[in-house]
């Protein structure tokens, strides 16, 4: 370490600014600051701490001699597929061992900012503490392009790293990147393995707001708990995902040595609420949990459990039938910080421990108010929802039978892994459509995300309900099969068609074997002239006929295509002019108003004319009308509650605001449900630049009209009088169709008027992310807080805007009352003015909800005196930051002012070094912040 005490010695002289007295510096030895270097330069003795440019492989000698390896790869797009279908590039090795975790990139990347840490949990297969060869992580420069590249710094921690987490040794590396694409970052020191446990924390530190970290698939090989750090959260929070999968929200690998023990998932439930709470301390409260296996060889247990007041103790064990009978070494407990902390409770077994299938999980508090996490429902693994609550010994048969709120499965929040290699058997899971569940062979339950059970789909008779649906057979026949089954005769499954259904039966085979165009709506048809068009429709320059051609019934399809009229051409090869004119001849046509606009046609949204009250409508038969893929899918609602057929209307606005409804439509329609959208378009020049330029500013599901308060009513504010706005009206699901009255009324009576309207919400001042590094309080008088009290946004303009906003605070205080007031600045933003400043040391997040819960917009702002570095600690570097950041610029300042402006002075000053040596020391009433963290023991929803 002499050489970075020499290091940081050059850089603080060379950093100084003309002005800074020599007494600007007191106190830097009672900081300890003079040996320890920069964070931006810093490398412990035994981390990895390279840079490497690519594309070469670079070797550094750590402390004791031994070589570690960062290398950095670009990913191709198609070079990394989920599924593991993907081939490494042969010029790039890896660390020798077995993968123990990995997951592929999904879509998305998500930028934290520079200098900003994120982590997620890593749920490995190891089933104890292991040796571990190396890791790699997939980052992203941005995709802009040129520029000076990015800096990333990764590393393994043994918990969330705000929270306390350590790193682990030799774990810590360094590279530099091209802003230009993704990467993979693998750190290799095989040649000197390092003891880490089953769950990892991996972190990563960027010094670009361009660049971060790639969006997981669900995991391959292990899982995650989805338990994030990011910088407007706290460790547990939930960021990304996929409801009730297991998921992994960084795109990573790690190795281990070949002699890893690994193990399995065999029961698994997480991410569930509220946390039930035992009837007092020391009373013993239990539920049974149902393994994948029979036997089980126990290697893992991990548990969630809630402390609401202060420290506390939670025994935990395992049981077999019943409370009499304790399963011997299967004890263990859990020392929590409490204060409302949610915390998983993790316990190792060493090999030879044998637990039968069923299990009572037990545990019992030694103060009240504390809890344990409840799921929703069992991923993997299963609970026959039988909870007990006792303090004396009781019979296997007094065990009580409890659901939480009537509804909510009390399963444990927990997850049990059991030696060895994970069994194959047979998975229920949704299909991609979300319409329907089908049945698979040959799946772990790891992999399985839905129902898991052993053997095969025919041995379980449950099995059918799970996959049975439409099985087409190449006779034209039709059966209800699972999947599998259906293969197996050759057919081929169809989620459009129920067997024996009314008026539904199969396509013919060629349909489903085929390209299948005829079934898709919106079918763009391929043109050489005019008169390959369909319908009078024009040859445009792209080379594709104006307008649509082809429908959304399976019956159209088999007329179209089957005997005696049909030409199988058109689904057996391809959908042409010809096969759209047979449509168009022995079809009924989908209405005008299927499609927003068709250039070319009559067709496209249909006007709704308002009379001289502002007042009109329309009726839409949705009986032949079609979901075009292109359809905005609705902020209110998605999946499968937001599939049925849809209408586009338009009307001239007379007033800022207007009601559409259809909470007059006779009955019956089938189903009784509607979904309402409206539209603002960016550009009005042309109906087909309208359309593409649609904007929702409104939407709502169930309006709470109608013979079962599902049909839709809302109020729209903010119109532009004159100006054209556009709705879209489906059925919820594809039952709901029929005839619909769709009603517009301008101006939208006041009391309707939503109090929080959808919109953008922009976080001006401070920023969202912000850490405060100012004093709290003035040296002599710690009562006159100097917090952040005030924030300023561009936000949705409101009634009661005061209404819209809510305030969550780390430390576990506050109310619906927090804010004082909420004010027209009178330049386009807001003020949204807290009752009492930030608390020093913890974050407070800022919300606005919009009434249809389509806007919700989140902002964390943390205040820790002498953080100028803004990375949630602080320490003796904060000083040298201070200097290379706020009086020579060398780097900028994470936050301007609030990172620099230490004593309130709204100047940048000497006397600003001087107050946070003070801060960091606890000169006169300040409390000492040197090694502090921001608090996020009470993360916030």
């Amino acid at each position: 370490m002499v050489a970075h005490a020499v290091k940081w010695t050059r850089r603080l002289a060379a950093g100084a600014v003309s002005g800074l007295a020599v007494g600007a510096l007191r106190g830097a030895i009672a900081l300890g600051v003079a040996a320890t270097p920069d964070p931006s330069d810093q490398t412990a003795a035994d981390d990895v701490g390279v840079v490497a440019p690519l594309p070469h492989h670079i070797t550094s000698l750590d402390a004791n001699g031994t070589s570690t390896r960062v290398v950095v790869q670009p990913v191709g797009p198609a070079r990394r597929e989920y599924g593991g279908t993907g081939r490494e590039p042969e010029s790039v090795s890896v660390p020798g061992g077995k993968l123990i975790y990995s997951n592929t990139r999904g879509h998305l990347a998500y930028a934290p900012g520079a200098g900003r840490t994120i982590s997620d949990d890593l749920f490995t297969n190891a089933g104890t503490d292991c040796d571990i060869t190396g890791y790699a992580l997939l980052v992203s420069g941005g995709g802009f392009g040129g520029g000076p590249g990015f800096g990333v710094q990764v590393a393994l921690y043994d918990g969330c790293p705000a929270a306390g987490g350590r790193v682990f040794p030799r774990t810590r590396a360094t590279a530099f990147l091209p802003n230009d694409g993704l990467y993979e970052v693998v750190v290799d020191f095989s040649p000197r393995p390092t003891p880490v446990t089953p769950t990892l924390w991996l972190a990563a530190t960027f010094s670009n707001d361009a660049a971060g970290w790639v969006l997981g698939t669900p995991a391959e090989i292990g899982y995650s708990d989805d338990l994030f750090l990011h910088p407007s959260t706290g460790c547990g929070s939930f960021f990304g995902g996929f409801p009730q999968q297991p998921h992994a929200s960084f795109a990573a690998r790690v190795w281990a040595t070949d002699a890893c023990p690994e193990a399995f998932l065999a029961y698994h439930a997480v991410r569930g609420s509220p946390l039930s709470r035992p009837a007092g301390a020391n009373i013993v409260a239990a539920d049974d949990l149902t393994l994948t296996v029979e036997t089980c060889e126990l290697a893992r247990i991990e548990t969630a459990a809630r402390g609401q007041v202060g420290p506390y103790t939670m025994e935990f064990g395992l049981r077999g039938d019943g409370p009499g009978d304790p399963i011997p070494g299967a004890s263990w407990s859990h020392v929590g910080r409490g204060d409302g902390s949610i915390e998983w409770s993790r316990r190792s077994f060493p090999p030879g421990l044998i637990v039968p299938q069923v299990l009572w999980l037990t545990w019992k508090p030694n103060v009240d108010s504390t809890g344990v996490g409840v799921a929703g429902r069992n991923q993997i693994g299963g609970s026959a929802d039988w909870y007990a609550a006792f303090d004396t010994p009781q019979a296997p048969g007094v065990w009580s039978f409890f659901s939480v709120g009537g509804a909510l499965r009390s399963v444990f929040q927990a997850s049990i892994r059991c030696y060895g290699p994970a069994p194959v058997g047979a998975c229920c899971a949704t299909a991609a459509s979300g319409a329907i569940e089908v049945c698979q062979d040959g799946v772990t339950p790891t992999a399985c995300i839905g129902r898991w059970f052993p053997g095969r789909c025919e041995d379980e008779p449950a099995a059918s309900s799970c996959g049975a649906r439409a099985c087409c057979l190449p006779d034209g026949g039709c059966t209800d099969l699972a999947d599998a089954a259906c293969r197996a005769v050759g057919g081929v499954s169809d989620s459009r068609t129920r067997c024996g259904a009314a008026q539904q039966e199969c396509p013919p085979f060629a349909c489903l074997t085929g390209q299948g165009a005829c079934l898709s709506p919106g079918v763009a048809v391929p043109c050489l002239a005019d008169a390959e068009c369909p319908g009078g429709q024009r040859c445009a320059e792209d080379g594709l006929c104006t307008g649509r051609a082809g429908c959304c019934d399976t019956g159209c399809c088999a007329a179209v295509c089957g005997p005696p009229t049909g030409d199988s051409f058109c689904c057996e090869v391809a959908w042409d002019g010809t096969c759209a004119s047979i449509a168009q001849a022995i079809c009924d046509p989908p209405p005008v108003n299927d499609e927003c606009s068709e250039p070319g046609t009559s067709g496209g949204a249909a006007e709704i004319i308002l009379d001289a009250s502002g007042r009109g409508s329309a009726t839409g038969d949705a009986n032949r009308a079609c979901r075009s893929p292109v359809d905005p899918t609705p902020c209110c609602s998605g999946g499968p509650a937001a599939e049925g057929a849809t209408l586009w209307y338009r009307f001239v606005t007379p007033a800022s605001s207007a009601r559409v409804h259809t909470c007059a439509t006779p009955a019956p329609l089938p189903g009784q449900d509607s979904l309402l959208q409206v539209f603002a378009a960016d550009d009005q020049g042309s109906p087909a630049a309208a359309c593409d330029s649609l904007r929702e500013i409104g939407c709502n599901d169930d309006g709470g009209c109608g013979p079962q308060g599902r049909l839709s009513d809302l109020c729209v504010g903010g119109l532009i009088p004159g100006e054209t706005y556009y709705i879209l009206l489906r059925g919820a699901a594809a039952v709901d169709r029929g005839t619909c009255l769709l009603e517009v009324e301008s101006p939208c009576p006041q009391a309707a008027l939503p109090r929080c309207p959808d919109g953008n919400v922009v976080w001006v001042d401070p920023p969202a992310g912000v850490v405060d590094a100012r004093q709290p309080h003035p040296p002599a008088n710690a009562a006159a807080l100097q917090g952040i009290d005030r924030f300023t946004v561009f936000a949705p303009s409101a009634v009661d805007p005061a209404a819209c906003w809510s305030v969550c605070r780390s430390d576990g205080t506050g109310g619906a009352d927090e804010i004082e007031r909420v004010q027209d600045n009178g330049d386009g933003t807001l003020a949204v003015v807290l009752r009492r400043p930030i608390t020093a040391g913890t974050a407070v997040t800022l919300t606005y909800t919009s009434d249809s819960g389509c806007t919700r917009a989140r902002g964390e702002f943390a205040a820790l005196p002498g953080d100028v570095a803004a990375d949630g600690t602080t320490s003796a570097q904060d000083v040298l930051s201070w200097v290379n950041r706020c009086a020579n610029r060398t780097v900028p300042p994470p936050f301007g002012v609030y990172s620099c402006d230490v004593d309130h002075s709204a100047a940048v000053s000497a006397s600003d070094l001087v107050r946070l040596v003070d801060l960091l020391n606890g000169a006169g009433q300040f409390d000492v912040w040197k090694d502090r963290r921001v608090s996020r023991a009470f993360p916030c929803p």
